[in-house]
């Protein structure tokens, strides 16, 4: 989310807490508190003694600490699993799959009578079937820690993307059940990342020494598609057995034929409360958005009036006022050309870096791209950045091992303390010399003091300036109780 560290006592009126809503409440990790903090009355409808739902109704519409949490009272009664069986489950599931395959000679017709001709052939599936917790034990296991710390004793956020791009495909599997398969049948379908809505990052840092856990479930169904919703939490510094959400994230999964290549029908979803319906609602909302958002992109229709005259403004400020051409550009004070703030990096796919099947992973793709978009923002402010959100990441086509893949990261708009990062990935045949978009990524980050403006020479450059405002501005304008577009 977007709460910067200069906010954090505006954070706090959003916060959920399990108390009367007329007591004191703390925020554990800056040592601040307020009074009367008003709770919504849409606090999480409860099964017997625990909660399994824990959101506002936008979901995560704003992050600090997160919100302290009702369900972690007695998360005890849920089943904990390790990262670790986590990852197994989604192997087994993949090498039964191609087990299957290959014991049938390929034969794209050997998983038909385990293949639904439509979703009204499944059975509906609730939010709770897909409920999923696991833990990484940072604090326990040091060869994690080794794995996941960064050099300044906070997690690194690459890890945390590859962990969340696989635990988004476990909760998927959860989800989807086929009245034709036995015991013996491996899964029908394959699971795969079609795009991040959204991963949002509280104003306190994940503490590379205490266990991380993973909490999520299905919150929206289409007929091939689904959305999952993740939460990241860690030990309260107060109280180790308190736990905070520190980071929270969109994945849009879709299920695929292994065989014939095609959607795979999944569960559809019924709500069974009040609160799942406004869960799902926004979900449905989130859909539009994208949809919104797509339809009214600077690729498809021009810049509004207003932001024509603010490109119009910026063009002035270049030019010098004695000049008589418009060839003789000038650089404003306090200000940098935006075609001097890009950073590369070229990868070549190995097999180390593939997924289950045989393409290259997307947690991989995103971690790459974070830790070059981080490092830019590092080197154009002289500050160590933190990164605050990860907004709209569109998988456009798989990326085969073997590929060269160039990322460029680009600073595209400033404003304050915070830098907008537009980042893209291409797949790179040099035999052909083809280049093929596969990803583009958009990030926010922030750093302690006021960065210098950005300022774009080309046309093609003002529009990445607008796009990147426009992203910021959605990101300052989504609140608690409305996420429809800005």
């Amino acid at each position: 989310m977007k709460i910067m560290s200069s906010n954090v006592n505006r954070l706090l009126r959003y916060t959920l807490i399990p108390h009367s809503s007329s007591s004191y409440v703390g925020c554990q990790r800056c040592n601040l508190r307020q009074q009367s903090i008003r709770i919504p009355q849409f606090l999480p409808t409860v099964y017997g003694s625990r909660s399994l739902f824990t959101s506002p109704p936008s979901y995560h519409q704003k992050i600090g600490v997160i919100e302290e949490n009702p369900l972690l009272q007695d998360v005890t009664g849920l089943c904990v699993s390790q990262m670790s069986e986590v990852n197994a489950n989604i192997v087994d599931n993949v090498r039964r799959i191609f087990d299957f395959i290959e014991s049938h000679d390929h034969d794209p017709s050997c998983m038909d009578r385990l293949t639904p001709a439509s979703q009204a052939e499944l059975p509906p599936r609730t939010m709770r079937d897909s409920y999923t917790v696991a833990q990484v034990p940072l604090s326990t296991d040091r060869g994690l820690r080794e794995t996941h710390l960064n050099a300044f004793g906070g997690v690194r956020l690459g890890r945390i993307l590859e962990v969340l791009d696989r635990f988004a495909v476990m909760v998927s599997y959860r989800h989807c059940v086929i009245p034709q398969q036995d015991s013996n049948d491996p899964p029908p379908m394959t699971i795969v990342t079609g795009m991040v809505d959204q991963i949002s990052f509280g104003s306190e840092v994940l503490d590379g020494n205490l266990d991380l856990r993973f909490r999520g479930h299905v919150t929206n169904v289409s007929n091939s598609t689904m959305e999952v919703t993740i939460y990241i939490e860690q030990p309260s510094f107060a109280r180790s057995d308190e736990w905070q959400v520190l980071t929270a994230a969109n994945f849009v999964m879709v299920a695929r034929s292994p065989t014939r290549k095609c959607a795979f029908p999944v569960n559809p979803l019924v709500l069974e409360t009040e609160e799942e319906r406004q869960i799902s609602a926004f979900a449905v909302k989130r859909k539009e958005n994208r949809k919104f958002e797509e339809r009214f992109s600077l690729l498809r229709t021009p810049p509004s009036p207003e932001e024509r005259l603010l490109i119009h403004n910026l063009f002035l400020e270049t030019i010098d006022e004695a000049a008589t051409s418009f060839h003789q550009r000038r650089q404003p004070e306090n200000s940098v050309w935006m075609e001097t703030q890009k950073l590369k990096n070229i990868v070549l796919c190995h097999p180390e870096y593939s997924n289950m099947y045989g393409k290259v992973f997307g947690g991989f793709l995103m971690r790459s791209i974070y830790e070059l978009s981080f490092s830019l923002c590092w080197m154009f402010t002289g500050e160590r950045p933190q990164l605050k959100e990860i907004d709209d990441v569109a998988f456009k086509r798989p990326v085969e091992l073997g590929s060269l893949l160039l990322i460029l990261a680009e600073v595209v708009y400033t404003e304050g303390n915070t830098v907008q990062i537009r980042s893209t990935a291409e797949v790179v045949n040099p035999s052909k010399g083809e280049e093929k978009l596969t990803n583009v990524f958009y990030m926010t980050f922030y750093v302690p003091t006021p960065v210098s403006r950005v300022i774009p020479l080309g046309y093609h450059e003002y529009m990445k300036y607008l796009d990147g405002r426009r992203r910021l501005i959605k990101m300052q304008r989504q609140d608690i109780f409305d996420s429809t577009p800005a």
